[in-house]
């Protein structure tokens, strides 16, 4: 990752631009602010371990926890403090090893890893004091910021209609070779017909009456309050809830559903499998450290490490839609659970499971799920349950040969086919034996009938 947020010089950044180097802005400033988090917790967890060991500097880790709340509270509120407290808090961590090395291993693997953590969100908070002045305040400035979004007569309205302002001759030939119309009169009749079409909706369109009581809620009659509530258990229809949360998807009959419905439990469907990787990389990540401190030099911390492949394997296999993806996940999650022998690696588990959550509960509804997700596999139109046009509308649109019905007949109302070979309809003349000599002498009498 470059350092520099800039994609275009400023001046001349067109819109486009700009919104890229917002959307840079805002994921710096966001992972700061995640990272900041996990280099809090592990500060708090160093200075805890600390006490425990009667080491007489664990103060100093908690000073770097607090200026990491501030950054982890603040950076996504683009504060340029924020940021210096991030890098603070990390330097403030290393001036342990300044006052003294640690004599204890333990302790001093213990700092090592709290100061590598710390470097993640220190990088990515001066990634954004280096672009503050020259691209965040530039931005600020800017038409449209925060969000940068813009319709099309907010980009080209300018070249579209037409200005009674006299122009210079840069901005007419500026205007010139922008202008999607070629004369002015294709652009006088272009505002005539989009004026007629926006005079005939604003005709037709009707007034909406609402029923509104004085607390400002949407009053129903009692048929339409019954339609209401039958729209809801009929979205409801199928599934199983807790609270809002949908952890069988709604479906109703599968095979009579038509394609909408279809389309809205697959939509569940993949949204459920992308949500359980959204934090897989911190997750891998602390599961890592928890695996290093279970077992920290020797042979089964090494090979503790295919756990790491284990959980690969298992978010792999959901988002293919294997039936044994929950099992692999299974396994993966009780074998971790040995890597509890110690404080540290009972609190970096712990701390990677709050962030792989919602992968532990959205394998369960893949499971619960997957039994609807194979019938509807079988379906037409399936992963997509899209129709274009030219499917729903194509009999209507197009002259559509017909192809004939076949119709089975019974076997005895077939007509038989007998093929002539020449001698149906004539008699046979029996001509005897084949005889090499007779043929010879048909020859004869041939050549001496023409002779003659």
């Amino acid at each position: 990752m470059k350092l520099s947020m800039e994609t275009m010089y400023f001046p001349e950044a067109k819109f486009h631009h700009k919104k890229e180097m917002m959307a840079d802005w805002t994921q710096t400033s966001e992972k700061t602010a995640v990272f900041s988090w996990v280099a809090l917790l592990f500060s708090v967890a160093t200075a805890v371990s600390l006490i425990a060991f009667e080491d007489d500097y664990f103060f100093i880790y908690f000073g770097s926890a607090v200026l990491f709340l501030v950054g982890a509270l603040f950076c996504k509120r683009w504060r340029c403090p924020a940021y210096y407290a991030v890098i603070a808090g990390e330097a403030l961590g290393l001036l342990r090893f300044y006052l003294e090395t640690p004599e204890n291993k333990v302790i001093l693997v213990i700092a090592v890893v709290t100061a590598i953590v710390g470097v993640v969100p220190s990088y990515f908070a001066f990634r954004c004091i280096y672009n503050y002045k020259p691209i965040f305040k530039e931005l600020e400035k800017s038409e449209g910021f925060p969000n940068f979004i813009a319709n099309t007569a907010d980009l080209y309205g300018e070249k579209i209609y037409l200005h009674d302002e006299e122009s210079t001759v840069y901005e007419s030939r500026n205007e010139a070779s922008y202008n999607p119309f070629n004369t002015k009169e294709d652009i006088r009749n272009e505002e005539t017909r989009r004026y007629h079409d926006v005079k005939v909706q604003a005709e037709t369109t009707q007034p909406l009456e609402m029923n509104i009581d004085v607390k400002g809620n949407l009053v129903y009659a009692e048929d339409e309050r019954d339609k209401q509530k039958s729209k809801e258990k009929e979205a409801r229809r199928g599934g199983f809830f807790i609270g809002n949360y949908e952890l069988v998807f709604a479906h109703g009959d599968l095979c009579g559903n038509d394609f909408d419905e279809k389309r809205m439990f697959m939509g569940k469907w993949r949204a459920n499998v992308e949500e359980s990787t959204n934090n897989f990389a911190m997750f891998v990540f602390l599961l890592m450290i928890a695996i290093m401190a279970s077992g920290f030099g020797s042979i089964m911390g090494v090979i503790n490490y295919a756990l790491v492949v284990v959980f690969v394997l298992g978010t792999n296999q959901m988002k293919m839609g294997k039936w044994y993806a929950p099992i692999t996940m299974l396994i993966a999650v009780v074998y971790s659970l040995s890597l509890m022998n110690s404080t540290i690696s009972a609190f970096m588990l712990a701390g990677a499971y709050i962030f792989g959550f919602r992968m532990l509960t959205n394998t369960i509804r893949y499971a619960l799920n997957y039994k609807n997700y194979r019938l509807l596999s079988t379906q037409t139109g399936f992963p997509t349950f899209i129709r274009t046009t030219a499917d729903l509308y194509g009999s209507k649109m197009y002259i559509v040969d017909k192809p004939v019905a076949k119709v089975r007949k019974d076997p005895s109302q077939r007509v038989v086919r007998v093929m002539d070979i020449g001698y149906d309809n004539k008699p046979k003349k029996d001509e005897g034996a084949w005889n090499a000599f007779d043929y010879m002498d048909e020859n004869k009498e041939e050549n001496t009938t023409n002779e003659s």
